[in-house]
């Protein structure tokens, strides 16, 4: 069967290594699974994105995988998908926030729980007690809410004297969180940076490179980006990240299943992993080509 499936692959921007590493992946899943892949590119527009779905299906996909930052103004397109009786399969990031929204299988981490250890590692880091500062992803990212939740949670839990001075939204872009960070500094000096992703902490770092003052702070991010490895591995101010899959085999092995009529589970938990200075060489060696 699988020499004349067609698959779907709509990418909500392709601005970002994570998002690319996305793409490669599920081509170099369909070339050894033998399907043919369509992907699209919304630019980071979620009227674009829309206007990409109903272009595959007008392609006539046998299945689609779709990785959204659009919140709930793309769940419409997803009831037209299941309308056709087209296996839908949310990849690594965009999980509805309501049940009822109707999709085959997500396939991603955890991202609550990357967000809890990101907070354990940092409030372990500063004893408990500091001032700290934090860079969030696109207001309407499912990924950033429930990142950004599970931080808080465990924060405010486990570490009731840690203070957060500031919140900014940079949108997942490393400029903008070198910007917004010499912001913050001239108004407040930190002891933590937390960026919900590896490319605003790779920004905060330049931030603080750059800044006049909190040239003692650390910075933790989310992705396991190859960038972020050597900063933790040179023993720079980017001391941890939690690995986020980015291979998209795996949500290509799932689609194909639900093309077949089999059953598959709502949920696919990936792997995501601490990494700091006492295991960062082994992931340097064998981690992300991003």
């Amino acid at each position: 069967m699988n020499e004349t499936v067609t698959l779907g692959f709509s990418q909500y921007v392709m601005n970002h290594p994570y998002r690319l590493a996305h793409v490669e992946s599920i081509k170099a899943a369909g070339r050894r699974m033998g399907c043919r892949i369509i992907v699209t590119d919304a630019h980071g527009d979620s009227d674009q994105e829309s206007a990409n779905i109903q272009y595959l299906l007008s392609r006539g996909v046998d299945g689609l995988i779709v990785s959204s930052a659009s919140g709930r103004s793309i769940y419409k397109d997803y009831v037209k998908v299941a309308e056709r009786r087209i296996p839908l399969v949310i990849f690594a990031t965009g999980l509805p926030l309501e049940d009822s929204v109707p999709f085959s299988s997500f396939v991603g981490c955890d991202e609550q729980w990357m967000g809890a250890e990101a907070a354990q590692y940092l409030g372990h880091r500063l004893n408990g007690r500091g001032d700290i500062y934090v860079l969030r992803g696109p207001r309407e990212s499912t990924n950033s809410i429930r990142r950004g939740r599970g931080f808080m949670a465990r924060l405010s839990k486990a570490f009731p004297h840690i203070d957060v001075v500031e919140t900014t939204t940079c949108d997942w872009l490393r400029e903008s969180a070198n910007v917004e960070t010499r912001k913050i500094l001239v108004h407040h000096q930190v002891d933590a940076i937390f960026a919900e992703n590896d490319e605003m902490a790779l920004g905060a770092v330049d931030g603080l490179r750059q800044g006049s003052s909190s040239k003692h702070a650390f910075v933790v991010g989310i992705d396991g980006q190859h960038e972020a490895l050597r900063q933790i591995w040179q023993r720079g101010s980017l001391v941890m990240t939690v690995r986020h899959e980015w291979d998209g085999s795996e949500a290509v092995r799932v689609v194909l299943a639900a093309i077949r009529g089999e059953s598959v589970p709502r949920l696919v938990e990936l792997n995501a992993v601490v990494i700091d200075a006492s295991n960062v060489e082994q992931y340097l060696r064998d981690g992300a080509p991003w």
